[in-house]
């Protein structure tokens, strides 16, 4: 009887960890956000906190004459307002776009992950993906 000898799993990655060295904060027409594109809608309870932020002058989308720079459409109903936003504003989600910075290259064989430079990693990423070929290829 023969054993199968199952080659160790080796995982490659290039990432950008979270944080204000890798990422940036965007506007919506940025990432084409499809709130910005299309519009949006926030239904919230009347007197609500959000209902508040979104009305009053704790909003800081506001100009220094304390007029909003939100444009909306309100439609209430019992107990709940609807704040139609058209197309074109900002949306209230937070949106990141990586800095032009070269990301982390990972190698990861059982549980340690190995921070490598560029060059190593493609070496041995190709490396493993010739033998991984080639073990496929045995059979």
């Amino acid at each position: 009887m023969t054993t199968r000898r199952t080659p160790k799993l080796d995982r490659y990655r290039a990432t950008r960890p979270w944080g204000k060295d890798y990422w940036r904060r965007a506007r919506c027409d940025e990432v084409a956000c499809p709130r910005h594109i299309m519009g949006f809608e926030v239904v919230v309870p009347i007197g609500s906190d959000k209902d508040l932020y979104i009305r009053n002058a704790m909003n800081p989308m506001r100009t220094r004459e304390g007029r909003s720079i939100l444009h909306f459409t309100t439609k209430e109903e019992v107990g709940i307002v609807t704040f139609a936003f058209p197309p074109g504003q900002q949306c209230f989600n937070e949106h990141l776009l990586p800095i032009e910075r070269e990301p982390i290259f990972l190698h990861k064989v059982g549980t340690q992950p190995r921070v490598m430079d560029f060059p190593d990693f493609m070496g041995e990423f190709n490396e493993s993906a010739y033998r991984l070929q080639e073990a496929r290829k045995r059979g």
